[in-house]
């Protein structure tokens, strides 16, 4: 289990004066081995709170064959639990020669994510990850991640996830209007120093919920 926090738009931004204050907290259970099927499922919960607020839930999972004892290559999912009832949203509505903002009625939900991925372990701990899929919204995707040990204690912890706009939407000529990325670097800091040669058991198979991997959208009134 594991909590993530992040605060963003602290002067406002174009549809809105406030700050936006994001939590996601991610439980569950995985299973690690040194040959043949491994996997897990978690259940991630997100508090978004911006010019609205809402509450989300999704379940994720992965089911992969390592082989090699370093290697292994298998599916992810994330599947939306509950849609947060209909909000009322600042927008922009982008005309030819202007950008006027409008309050629309619209509802929250997770963005199902379906995703093939290809991983790999380092001779010395860590781990690297690349994938791509699609959304439950017609959307591709495609993104990565990356775990390097500095020292015992230390670890880089960098990702990246893009959505690719699929413009069936023409109210909305805008394509970022659709589109989604997410960008993320940490240093980690574990207490009790590891083995860097050595297998880790313990060590979470799936990393606590970001923008990244639990990834909401505005339900459209044609979806």
């Amino acid at each position: 289990w594991g909590v993530n926090w992040t605060q963003n738009n602290n002067h406002g931004s174009f549809v809105s004066a406030d700050e936006r204050n994001q939590i996601f907290l991610t439980a569950g259970l995985f299973r690690r081995v040194d040959w043949g099927l491994q996997g897990g499922l978690v259940v991630d919960y997100l508090h978004d709170e911006w010019d609205y607020e809402v509450d989300v839930v999704q379940l994720r999972g992965e089911i992969s064959w390592l082989f090699c004892g370093k290697e292994d290559i298998g599916v992810w999912f994330t599947s939306g639990v509950n849609n947060e009832e209909p909000q009322s949203l600042q927008r922009p509505v982008f005309g030819s020669t202007s950008t006027t903002i409008t309050t629309i009625n619209t509802a929250v939900e997770a963005n199902d994510l379906f995703a093939i991925f290809y991983r790999r372990q380092f001779e010395c701990g860590g781990n690297g990850r690349v994938f791509g899929g699609f959304t439950g919204s017609d959307q591709g995707f495609v993104g990565c991640d990356l775990l390097l040990p500095i020292n015992p204690c230390l670890s880089l912890r960098s990702s990246f996830t893009y959505i690719v706009p699929n413009n069936r939407n023409t109210s909305e000529p805008a394509n970022f209007v659709e589109e989604t990325w997410n960008v993320g670097a940490s240093l980690v800091w574990t207490r009790c120093p590891r083995t860097l040669c050595a297998p880790n058991y313990c060590r979470p198979l799936f990393n606590v919920a970001d923008n990244g991997s639990f990834v909401t959208r505005f339900a459209h009134q044609d979806d």
